[in-house]
């Protein structure tokens, strides 16, 4: 008999091992984060990390060359939890204006820093630093096409021209940079970063052709 799927790709089964593996280098890097938020990255090694993930430090060098390299792995897990953050609250989202979804993207971002000191560490490496802005200009053009397909999918604008997605590029890579000096900023100045940057996207905001009334 030939069944209905035969020729269809099957997914691959996870063995065991790797199982275990991912859940040691997700543990590895979930210590990492932890720590980020207490120690400086420069005075942390495999074994102050072993500790806090409670294996041992050959099993951090089994996955990591080293911890600049465990820390590169907590630095695309918090471009991952931007990204994810946003995508939730776009998903309910009612605004019905590209300001008020704007603000709601600012607003997110505010509340997953609030709630995770880690994603504003100072890093004192210069490589572990250049590494973290390449990150968070792809990070940056990722949220911008996400913020542009939404506004198209509730009809926000007409499409997503290649102008406008230029303009989201440019608008989302100057509101991530303002919001991270305000995040690293004193908290009287911060007030007044956040305030002028929820100002700029209202501006930014009328930059964007609404679709035509039928």
């Amino acid at each position: 008999m030939t069944s209905a799927d035969e020729g269809s790709p099957l997914p691959a089964r996870r063995h065991p091992r790797q199982d275990r593996s991912a859940a040691k280098i997700q543990t590895i890097v979930s210590a990492t984060a932890r720590l980020l938020g207490t120690h400086e990255p420069t005075s942390m090694t495999a074994r102050t990390i072993a500790t806090e993930a409670g294996v041992s430090a050959a099993t951090v060098y089994r996955y990591f060359r080293d911890v600049d390299h465990v820390i590169d792995a907590v630095l695309v897990e918090h471009a991952n939890a931007a990204t994810l953050a946003v995508t939730e609250a776009l998903s309910t989202s009612r605004h019905r204006t590209v300001a008020g979804v704007f603000q709601l993207v600012v607003d997110t971002h505010l509340r997953l820093y609030a709630s995770r000191p880690d994603l504003t560490v100072t890093l004192a490496s210069e490589e572990l630093a250049r590494r973290r802005r390449e990150i968070e200009i792809e990070s940056d053009r990722s949220m911008a096409l996400l913020v542009g397909r939404h506004l198209v999918d509730k009809k926000l604008i007409a499409r997503l021209t290649a102008t406008e997605e230029c303009l989201l590029n440019a608008h989302w890579a100057t509101t991530g940079t303002l919001l991270g000096i305000a995040l690293t900023s004193d908290d009287a100045y911060r007030s007044l970063l956040v305030a002028e940057i929820r100002h700029l996207v209202k501006h930014f905001a009328t930059r964007y052709t609404a679709p035509a009334a039928h």
